[in-house]
């Protein structure tokens, strides 16, 4: 974890990384993947449905706050796309 006075950020979670912007009232939620190209627009929509309690929860320890959801997807020759 990374504190100081305006943004918290977690990033020694497993599958995602949270930032917690207390200046600009948003937390951020980012999750990576590594889909198979066929399968990018699946994956978006697992990880968007997977976390979605996890928003709920965010929402509940930050009231007022935005909660934001970025998907990276990274294909396996190294590129990337963000949903």
């Amino acid at each position: 974890m990374y504190q100081d006075d305006k943004v918290t950020a977690y990033w020694a979670v497993p599958v995602f990384a949270r930032f917690v912007d207390r200046e600009n009232k948003e937390v951020m939620l980012i999750e990576m993947s590594c889909p198979w190209i066929d399968n990018r627009k699946q994956k978006e929509e697992e990880k968007t449905l997977k976390y979605a309690p996890l928003r709920l929860e965010l929402k509940g320890q930050h009231p007022g706050f935005k909660i934001r959801q970025f998907n990276i997807v990274i294909d396996t020759l190294g590129g990337y796309s963000g949903f």
